[in-house]
């Protein structure tokens, strides 16, 4: 097998590095000791495309592949290793919130309150810098252990966020049984699904079975925005 880099690669690497020379090799030691993370070098990495390469150009990205961004990730390193986390966190993560709430009607309650949120802030810029994130809702039981969480509960919201809209909120059928009639919110039946590697997971809080990985989902009617001033 051939582990060289092909030509576009390389010129692809080389144009980073030369970038990176240009314009973050003056302050790389400053960065290196500075707590405070560098918004002026993630504008500057987003302006560059150098952010999101992954993901499809349909939803903003840039479209490449996952060797594009680690080539670019490791011709920054070699300049301004500070900057070259921007360049990570872009495009591996963080990329996901993970939040526990006490009850069902407070999770839907919070995740509602954040998408309008980002609505009215994303109202207020340009098509090229909004951002949209997606919202899953599940109830289980999840384990504990330090500032960690995790569990067949967390493994469920985790894939109902990736069959949310962008801006919207997906949740389980539990907790739309626990939501309903006490919210002032409109929910779209989305049927049974399938969720990726979930098959036979037990969810003692729902009382149910994901069988063969399926659950019953409903996706929130986002029908209300809020204008931050």
């Amino acid at each position: 097998m051939d582990f060289r880099l092909t030509e576009e690669q390389r010129l692809f690497a080389d144009s980073v590095r030369g970038f990176a020379q240009k314009h973050l090799a003056a302050g790389a030691v400053a960065r290196a000791h500075d707590p405070a993370h560098p918004f002026d070098v993630a504008r500057l990495m987003a302006k560059q495309g150098l952010l999101g390469i992954t993901m499809p150009e349909a939803d903003g990205g840039q479209g490449g592949t996952l060797m594009d961004a680690v080539l670019a990730i490791e011709s920054v390193a070699a300049v301004c290793p500070r900057s070259a986390d921007v360049v990570q966190a872009g495009n591996f993560g963080p990329v996901r919130v993970l939040a526990e709430f006490g009850s069902a009607v407070d999770a839907v309650q919070a995740a509602i309150a954040m998408q309008a949120d980002l609505d009215g802030r994303n109202s207020r810029l340009p098509e090229n810098r909004r951002m949209a994130f997606r919202i899953g809702v599940n109830l289980g039981d999840v384990i504990t252990q330090g500032q960690s969480i995790y569990g067949d509960g967390v493994n469920v919201a985790a894939r109902l966020e990736r069959l949310a809209d962008p801006g919207g909120v997906c949740v389980a059928a539990a907790v739309h049984d626990q939501v309903v009639g006490r919210l002032d919110v409109d929910f779209e039946d989305l049927g049974e699904k399938t969720l990726k590697n979930i098959s036979g997971a037990w969810l003692a809080d729902q009382e149910v079975v994901v069988e063969d990985g399926k659950i019953t989902l409903y996706k929130v009617r986002m029908r209300v925005t809020f204008v931050l001033v």
